[in-house]
This record gives structure tokens, C-alpha cells and sequence, in this order.
């Protein structure tokens, strides 16, 4: 019996549609499971339920909180440490991982002037518990004692073919459609060729003419980003061959990519300890057209951005 391309065409679609249904499936439950966890034991105070929600050797990576579940659990059984009652501005689920993003209001320290900053979390859920946790915290005060993480916990499980990242976290659960790994192509493309090597000529292949930009300090269009990072950055550089550093986690899930950075930083002790950064992207007809960081205005290594604008005499800066 013969048949035709078009024949085993439809069959190879129908297949990869049946073995896609368990896990968008899944990937719905552990995003259904992180958002009551955050709304019951974090934003509302139910540290009693925390069991219900986390495994008993969780993992905790927010540097001010130490001591797995027990110690998450009296972090949050202060009322000051909770986070205000609000929707996720972004959520989504891939594989084992959750990630949730938050729109926070803030005030200029120097204008008094509003703006809005993001927050990250990202959760990483097995056997219907979450096992680890991440968010964008930085430590305000001496942070405690990192709690020690088993080596059978540590990073496993090699990323899919093509996707540039570290081998820091368990990643065996992550698989990509066509459609998620081209955008990981071009978003990655984005940030090693314009951000990384400084072409801003190339910037068309990657940002769509109308991309949204969230940061609070930066240009909001591509022509005054370009701009700003051609300021800083005169000279282009050899076209990199990779990312540097590559994400210690890389997340596509539809039209959304995310990049995450275990990086160090120093505490008002001087201490080292680690904090995570985020990227985020949009994806619109193959283009990014809407971009969020971690970037706000209580960092003073961001100023230079909101004086270069002004002085550039630009109609695209923030509000300072």
C-alpha cells in the first residue's frame, strides 16, 4: 500500500497533536497549581497551606528567604513581606516550569514622577507540588545563609537541541513547536547581534517598527533604543557566535519568550549572593513587539538613560 505526502503529512500532524494534548494539559494544571499557591500562601498569608502546595525539599532562590519550606514559610508569616493582592500581568506554563509576571507602580526617587516596573516568578512544579522557586528580589539587608541544594537537585536533563542556555536547572521536561523555536532563533538573534555585537542596522530583522518597549528608563521605540545603544557603544563589534552569558533558563511557550540570568550581586554587607534577571519578548508575525525587563528607577546605574534621552532631544524618552 502506497500513500501520499500529503496522506503521512496529515498523519505526522494528527500525531504530534495527540502527544500535545497530555502536556498542554499538564502545563495548564501546573500553571492553575502556581497561581492559587501564590494568591493563597503568598499574597494572602496562608502559610499553613504551604504544605499543600510545595514539596518538602523545595528549593528556594530568593535571597532573602533561606531554609526551604520552613523557612519560606516564616518569610511570608510576616504580613510586610507579602506582596500586594493583584492578576498576574503575564502568565503562562512550559514543561515543568511556571512563570508569572507583575505590573508594580512606583514613583520616580528624584521627580516623583509614576512609572510602572515588572516583577518576576517563575516555579518549577513535578508530581504536582512545586519543587523550586525564582523571582527578581534583591536583598535590602544582609541576606541570610544560602540553604544547600542536594547535587541530585542540581541542574539535569540536557535543553533541546538549539537552545542556547546553561545546564544549571532541570530542563528534560522542556520541548519546542517549529513555530516556539524559531522564536527562540530570532530573540536570541535580537540580543547577540544588536544588543551583544552593537548592529543596529539589523535591528529590522528582529524588532517589529511598533515594538513596545518596558522599560521605564529606555527610548520607547527601536529607532531610540538603537540610538542610545549606539551612543554607548560606537564601535560594532565582530558579528558573536553565541549569547555571552548564555541564560541559565530559556522558556518559549507560543509567542512568548523568556531568558533568565542567575547573576551575583552585594548585599549592604558587602556579601555576595545571587539574584536573577529577566528578559522577556512578545512575538507578532515572526517579529518582537513587546519587551519587558526588571529595569526601575531605584538602580542609579539606569540614569544615564533617562539624561541621554533628554539631552538628545528625542520625542520617544520616558517621563522622567
Amino acid at each position: 500500500m502506497k500513500f501520499s505526502k500529503a496522506s503521512l503529512s496529515a498523519a505526522a500532524a494528527a500525531l504530534l497533536l495527540f502527544c500535545s494534548v497530555p502536556m498542554f494539559a499538564q502545563e495548564s494544571k501546573n500553571q492553575q497549581l502556581v497561581e492559587n499557591w501564590y494568591r493563597d500562601v503568598i499574597m494572602s498569608g496562608h502559610v499553613d497551606q504551604a504544605s499543600k502546595y510545595m514539596a518538602d525539599d523545595y528549593i528556594e532562590h530568593d535571597p532573602t528567604i533561606s531554609g526551604g519550606r520552613a523557612g519560606f514559610v516564616q518569610h511570608y508569616s510576616d504580613a510586610s513581606a507579602r506582596p500586594p493582592m493583584a492578576k498576574p500581568a503575564e502568565a503562562f506554563a512550559k514543561g515543568d516550569y511556571v512563570v508569572l509576571v507583575w505590573e508594580r507602580s512606583d514613583k520616580d526617587p528624584g521627580t516623583s514622577t509614576s512609572y510602572k516596573y515588572f516583577m518576576y516568578d517563575v516555579a518549577r512544579v513535578k508530581n504536582g507540588k512545586i519543587q523550586e522557586h525564582w523571582d527578581n528580589m534583591k536583598a535590602s539587608m544582609p541576606v541570610p545563609p544560602p540553604s544547600s541544594i542536594p547535587a541530585a537537585q542540581l541542574g539535569h536533563g540536557d535543553a533541546p537541541p538549539g537552545v542556547p542556555m546553561k545546564n544549571t536547572y532541570d530542563v528534560s521536561s522542556l520541548k519546542y513547536t517549529p513555530e516556539e523555536q524559531k522564536n527562540i532563533d530570532t530573540a536570541v538573534g535580537y540580543y547577540r547581534d544588536c544588543v551583544q555585537s552593537h548592529h543596529p542596522e539589523l535591528v529590522d530583522n528582529f524588532l517589529a517598527k511598533n515594538e513596545i518597549n518596558h522599560n521605564p528608563n529606555d527610548p520607547k521605540t527601536p529607532p531610540g533604543l538603537m540610538a542610545m545603544l549606539s551612543s554607548r557603544f560606537p564601535k560594532p563589534e565582530p558579528l558573536h557566535k553565541e549569547l555571552d552569558p548564555l541564560p541559565n533558563l530559556l522558556l518559549a511557550k507560543n509567542n512568548m519568550v523568556l531568558f533568565m540570568y542567575d547573576e551575583e550581586a552585594k548585599d549592604p554587607s558587602e556579601k555576595t549572593y545571587q539574584v536573577d534577571r529577566f528578559e522577556m519578548v512578545r512575538f507578532k508575525d515572526g517579529r518582537i513587539v513587546e519587551h519587558w525587563d526588571v529595569a526601575n528607577r531605584r538602580v542609579n546605574a539606569q540614569g544615564w538613560k533617562l539624561e541621554w534621552c533628554s539631552k538628545a532631544g528625542r520625542n520617544d524618552c520616558p517621563t522622567p
